[in-house]
């Protein structure tokens, strides 16, 4: 979109990308409520997705910040449901 500054900011100061799948999401959503009782969105979960399936190596920071999901959808992930 014109005047938008995300693009010209991303070429500054991103180095690389991670592709991570909607599967490697889900179990980065499980493993975040049941090793630290947080109720992370899937944008949030992306993140914790690379460096738990192995696409980041350690030591990495993981910055999580979004728990925008609604609640039964949340329990449908963690059980495992297609959501």
């Amino acid at each position: 979109e014109p005047g938008s500054i995300t693009i010209p900011l991303m070429r500054q100061y991103v180095d690389d990308f991670v592709l991570v799948s909607e599967v490697e999401i889900r179990q980065a959503m499980i493993f975040a409520w049941q090793r630290y009782a947080e109720r992370i969105e899937g944008a949030a979960a992306a993140a914790l997705a690379a460096v738990l399936s192995g696409k980041v190596a350690a030591p990495a920071v993981v910055i999580i910040s979004g728990g925008n999901v609604q609640p039964q959808t949340h329990a449908q992930v963690i059980a495992g449901e297609a959501t």
